[in-house]
C-alpha cells in the first residue's frame, strides 16, 4: 500500500510534463526561493543535491491525510493545511509575502524544509481517495 502512495506523489510530479518554476517569498526581511509544479510549492532547499526533490517537505507528502484529522483539531476554522502542518508533520506554520505582498502559508519542518500548505491539503486529499480505492 506504502508503494502505491509514494508512485502518486511521485506522479504527480512527473506526469505534469511541466519544469520547476522558481517563486520568491520574504520571511522576516529574508528571501528565501521556492520551487512550484503543479499543485506542489516546496523550498529550493529540496533541491540541493538533486533534480528531485529530497527532504522532509518531500518525503513526507505520501504519509498526510485529511480525514485523519481530528474534528478538535480543525475547530474555530483552523485550515486543513495547519492541522497537518502541525499535528502530522509536527511543523511549524510559517506566514510568508511575496513580491506582490500576498501572504502565504508554509509548513517548516525539522530539516528546514518547506512546504506551503495549500500543498499539504492537496497532498492529503489526493492520498485518501487512493486509500479508498485500495479498500
Amino acid at each position: 500500500m506504502k508503494i502505491k502512495i509514494i508512485a502518486l506523489v511521485l506522479l504527480s510530479f512527473s506526469a505534469l510534463g511541466q519544469s520547476w518554476q522558481v517563486k520568491k517569498y520574504l520571511f522576516n526581511k529574508q528571501v528565501v526561493i521556492f520551487k512550484e509544479r503543479g499543485d506542489i510549492l516546496i523550498s529550493h532547499h529540496c533541491f540541493k543535491t538533486s533534480s528531485v526533490p529530497k527532504c522532509l517537505a518531500f518525503s513526507e507528502l505520501s504519509k498526510i491525510s485529511r480525514v485523519s484529522i481530528p474534528a478538535n483539531q480543525l475547530r474555530g476554522g483552523i485550515p486543513s493545511g495547519v492541522a497537518i502542518c502541525r499535528y502530522q508533520l509536527k511543523g511549524k506554520v510559517l506566514i510568508s509575502v511575496d513580491k506582490n505582498r500576498n501572504e502565504n502559508g508554509f509548513c517548516e519542518l525539522a530539516d528546514s524544509s518547506m512546504i506551503d500548505l495549500g500543498s499539504l491539503t492537496h497532498q492529503g486529499l489526493l492520498n485518501d481517495k487512493l486509500k479508498a480505492k485500495m479498500k
